[in-house]
């Protein structure tokens, strides 16, 4: 698989993104902290690493928000390390595109989980948290796993070292408060075209999507940027990105302050959505990329989140009852 590096992407900096007024952003690169960290992570030292995170630490006006950024940034650094020889080789348009699509029967698995349906469409939502508003996660000796496993055995899709460790039933409609547990004070806002886009802070996970219902263009499909999954960016800048999204969702300007105080390559956030806004250049060029996918096309989307630009679009209109499928690498394989 092939870095992109011509992909005419830029990462937002979220210091112009919401219009805050109270701060000014730092705009000193600390061009010998960061040499520090990128030689670190070319050799996978991570005490290099953790050094260079005390040196930036004394240098800038760091608060507690600041400090969870940095210890994130930290274990980020130990879970990139961790994985960092294990790579999952799907089919050819899975490794090219970073998603395989396919159509399968669901009505095996609908029967299957008429009940679970049934009681997550009677359970009151969990609203304004990082989890999802009506989602729950079916246990191992549910019948459905069986029923996954033998479907990915069919297809070809589970390879060592991985194995599915989670099937999540999920139903998705127009009151969904999930997404905007991050950049919260932005809610009243009209959304933009890139609401909800985002890359997982993960780096070994591979995700399915199961659409167990029609699902339209209005009914909130699942969408990913082809290619994305291989668009090269500073090391960096994409392992700050990532674990920044783990300890701060920029949903005030407090929070965004604080953030302001690291340097630029330091500061992004994966959990993009209202950073991409209408009319910029980077927002533009991903739009124009984006694949939504409905029924009509698929009901079966595998997909790499780790470094792949997706969402699951917020539903307009009635719902969008799916499955989420996870796929980990067990060490013991």
């Amino acid at each position: 698989m092939h870095n992109i590096f011509e992909h005419g992407v830029v990462i937002p900096d979220p210091t112009v993104c919401f219009g805050d007024s109270e701060y000014e952003p730092n705009t000193n690169e600390y061009p010998i902290i960061y040499d520090k960290l990128k030689d670190s992570l070319l050799d996978n030292n991570i005490k290099l690493f953790s050094n260079a995170i005390i040196e930036l630490h004394k240098e800038i006006k760091s608060d507690a928000q600041v400090q969870k950024q940095l210890e994130a940034a930290i274990k980020g650094f130990a879970l990139k390390y961790k994985y960092k020889n294990i790579k999952y080789s799907g089919p050819k348009t899975f490794d090219d595109l970073g998603y395989y699509t396919t159509t399968i029967d669901t009505d095996p698995l609908v029967k299957c989980l008429e009940k679970d349906i049934d009681d997550l469409k009677q359970r009151d939502p969990i609203r304004n948290t990082r989890v999802q508003d009506k989602i729950i996660n079916l246990p191992h000796e549910h019948e459905i796993h069986e029923k996954i496993n033998t479907l990915y055995s069919k297809l070809s899709i589970i390879k060592k070292p991985y194995e599915i460790t989670d099937i999540n039933l999920h139903i998705s409609d127009a009151n969904d408060t999930f997404n905007e547990y991050f950049q919260t004070d932005q809610r009243k806002k009209p959304k933009n075209k890139l609401y909800t886009l985002h890359i997982d802070p993960k780096y070994s996970y591979i995700k399915t999507i199961i659409y167990l219902n029609e699902v339209k263009n209005n009914n909130g499909p699942f969408a990913y940027v082809p290619e994305s999954h291989r668009w090269y960016f500073d090391e960096v800048e994409m392992l700050f990105c990532k674990s920044n999204q783990l300890v701060n969702t920029l949903s005030n300007s407090s929070q965004r302050k604080s953030n302001a105080s690291l340097p630029i390559w330091a500061r992004k956030n994966s959990y993009f959505s209202r950073q991409l806004l209408d009319g910029a250049h980077t927002s533009e060029t991903v739009y124009s990329k984006l694949k939504h996918f409905t029924t009509d096309e698929t009901n079966f989307i595998l997909f790499e989140p780790n470094h792949g630009w997706h969402r699951g679009t917020h539903v307009e209109d009635g719902e969008r009852i799916a499955l989420q499928v996870i796929m980990k690498p067990n060490e013991l394989n």
